[in-house]
């Protein structure tokens, strides 16, 4: 009898250890988790003042969020944002506050979350007032380079005032400062924009391809928006699908046009800036290649 209570009270303990360290482990992975995407939105660590996450295996048995995480800002310590952590997403699921809410209220704080600015003391009528003004000519300088203010996102406006070390373990790659060295000679404009379909005019002179360029059927649609720069559309089509292998050749110095029609992938888009990208290859033989995705920008209307 002894020795089955011992055996007991062994299982237990090494039952309940298992449930502390998954619980420390996947924690820790969250809050990591919880930080990367925060920072996606415009936020560093010093803008937190209490991350709280919360376990229950009891939400899990009942197919409810295993993980809750609580988000509260230094700027806004009576305001509490509300996160699950499902299917290895961070995803906000509402807003609290020490006093109670309006609707109006809640759609400010959670717009300001969105924006990136609920680190910022600005008040509604600030932020309104800030939007509005014209800041397309301010100009920043990265590496030598100069970009619109206004053409950057807030993650991007936000993690070019970190220091260089901080960048160097940030997890965040500003979409917008990414450089592409064109060597192939290629240039894509665009034509016939609608909001299910594209032309686009792919023109080839000079470069040093070794190969014969080529590309195939496969493209990417594109939408930037101020919170968060580019991100691919989300699907429309349900069901899974597979892009055809055709080989489509692009003459040397001549200009060829591809028809896109996304509506079957992505429906129609609204109104917005958006960017297509194709990959093309230099072929040089088989299992002998280069790989490069170009992109280019337009507008709908």
């Amino acid at each position: 009898m002894k020795k089955i209570i011992i055996t007991f009270l062994t299982i237990a303990i090494i039952f309940i250890g298992a449930i502390a360290s998954y619980k420390v482990i996947a924690g820790n992975k969250i809050e990591d988790k919880t930080y990367a995407f925060l920072e996606t939105k415009g936020y560093i660590k010093d803008d937190i003042l209490d991350l709280d996450i919360k376990h229950s295996f009891i939400n899990k048995l009942l197919s409810f969020n295993e993980w809750r995480i609580f988000v509260t800002f230094k700027n806004e310590p009576d305001i509490t944002l509300a996160f699950a952590y499902r299917n290895n997403e961070i995803i906000r699921q509402g807003i609290s506050s020490t006093s109670p809410l309006d609707k109006d209220e809640i759609l400010y704080y959670g717009q300001k979350f969105d924006d990136g600015t609920l680190n910022s003391k600005a008040t509604a009528e600030q932020v309104i007032t800030s939007d509005q003004n014209d800041e397309s000519d301010e100009l920043i300088t990265y590496n030598g380079k100069e970009y619109k203010k206004s053409e950057l996102c807030n993650a991007t406006l936000h993690w070019l005032e970190l220091s260089e070390q901080e960048r160097m373990f940030s997890s965040y790659l500003p979409p917008e400062l990414m450089t592409f060295e064109e060597t192939w000679g290629i240039t894509l404009t665009t034509d016939n924009i609608t909001p299910s379909s594209i032309t686009i005019k792919c023109t080839q002179s000079g470069g040093d391809a070794i190969g014969e360029l080529q590309t195939g059927s496969w493209y990417i649609l594109e939408n930037w928006t101020q919170e968060s720069g580019w991100k691919e559309m989300p699907y429309a089509i349900q069901s899974e699908f597979a892009w055809t292998s055709e080989a489509w050749i692009i003459p040397m110095n001549d200009t060829v046009e591809w028809e896109v029609n996304w509506e079957w992938l992505y429906g129609k888009v609204p109104d917005g800036k958006y960017r297509i990208g194709k990959e093309i290859m230099d072929f040089k033989g088989p299992g002998d290649y280069d790989k490069a995705i170009y992109f280019v920008e337009f507008e709908i209307p």
